[in-house]
């Protein structure tokens, strides 16, 4: 017996290029009737968020590794110093 919402995959193909499709169709309405000085301050805002949203990226894991290593530098050198030192002859 055949379940009543099985979907093939051209089938979610065609509804994704669907949505797609209607977003394309919305957001070009939306620019055609936006102002000269909104358009720019768009364009604007967009070009720093694809600019500065990368380098937010890099850095934060740049840091976060930095941090990694100096934090395993750290517990191991403070290991190394807590352990037990047997006494010499």
């Amino acid at each position: 017996m055949r379940k009543p919402h099985t979907h093939t995959f051209s089938s979610i193909v065609d509804e994704v290029f669907d949505a797609l499709r209607r977003v394309l169709r919305y957001s070009m309405r939306l620019i055609r009737e936006m102002s000269p000085p909104a358009l720019l301050g768009a364009a604007v805002l967009l070009a720093l968020l694809l600019s500065m949203l990368p380098l937010a990226i890099v850095l934060f894991a740049a840091f976060m590794v930095a941090k990694v290593a100096v934090g395993a530098c750290v517990i191991g050198n403070r290991r190394q110093r807590n352990a037990p030192q047997e006494p010499h002859a």
